[in-house]
């Protein structure tokens, strides 16, 4: 909200489960605030945050129930305290991975369901009174939205990635014009790669950055897209040796940009990934060095 009032999400290992973690920003040092879960024995994760005040805070993520299923877990923090808040979803089934804000009456929250033939893109939406499912209007054999943003009330993105039977994953952008949600074409590196989008972040309502990877075929590589007013297009980005991706970007202007992620690392953690730090200038992406952990 301010250079002296940030919240981070997470979560802990508890005695007998995840449970969710909340820490807040005053200007001088992190603290931990208390947030609920919905049970000592149940996993509860927070991925996501955003504020539209000192006040008024929106949390999304997931929770394990008595069955052992995902569902979403939507928190909100009204100047004091963190509550729990039903996300009203109809998917018995559902996972959210990201909450954007535009007013304390306008919320969006991004993710998946399962409906036992495969995951399906979810947006659930904050009116000021109740979270409801709103329809994406995609139409693929599986899709999934992984990141959601907004410039303004009738202005709003959510990224992610789909696949058709016997296709291969590719990029997917839907697109809020204050009315519907539809599909709007974005880039991919082939139709024979696989391409996913773990972020976006919109500068103005014709300049926003997406990001995320693409397999080449023998290792993933980062990707960066750009959205000016029209079209979705691929921007050039440093190559890296290997398995490398970027898991989310942030502007301060249309000159300065940055984007953060991994590389070089295994899946199953053999080999360790190091951390990946890329910033525009206005004119070009480069690697700006970033120290090891």
């Amino acid at each position: 909200v301010s250079t002296s009032d940030c919240w981070a999400v997470g979560d802990y290992d508890g005695d007998s489960a995840r449970q969710t973690l909340t820490e807040h920003w005053n200007g001088s040092v992190w603290s931990v605030i208390p947030s609920p879960s919905t049970d000592p024995s149940q996993s509860n994760i927070l991925l996501s945050v955003s504020c539209s005040s000192t006040s008024d805070c929106w949390a999304a993520g997931w929770y394990n129930n008595a069955s052992a299923q995902s569902v979403p877990l939507l928190e909100h923090w009204n100047g004091s305290t963190w509550s729990i808040v039903d996300s009203h979803s109809p998917h018995t089934i559902s996972v959210l991975l990201s909450v954007t804000c535009n007013s304390n009456s306008d919320c969006w929250a991004a993710g998946f369901y399962d409906d036992g033939s495969g995951r399906q893109a979810f947006l659930d939406h904050w009116t000021g009174t109740n979270w409801g499912p709103v329809a994406t209007n995609t139409s693929f054999s599986s899709s999934s939205l992984s990141n959601v943003t907004c410039t303004s009330t009738s202005d709003c993105w959510a990224v992610g990635g789909y696949s058709n039977t016997g296709s291969t994953g590719q990029t997917l952008t839907i697109h809020w014009n204050g009315a519907t949600w539809s599909t709007i074409t974005s880039a991919n590196s082939a139709t024979s790669q696989f391409n996913y989008l773990d972020a976006i972040t919109c500068t103005a309502a014709t300049q926003c950055w997406a990001v995320g990877y693409y397999n080449n075929g023998s290792t993933d590589q980062t990707l960066i897209e750009r959205w000016n007013g029209t079209a979705w297009a691929f921007v050039s980005s440093p190559a890296i040796s290997s398995n490398a991706a970027l898991r989310t970007v942030t502007c301060t202007s249309a000159f300065q940009c940055w984007a953060v992620g991994q590389y070089g690392g295994a899946e199953d953690f053999s080999v360790p990934y190091q951390s990946l730090i890329e910033q525009w200038n206005g004119a070009a992406w480069s690697i700006v060095s970033s120290p090891a952990g």
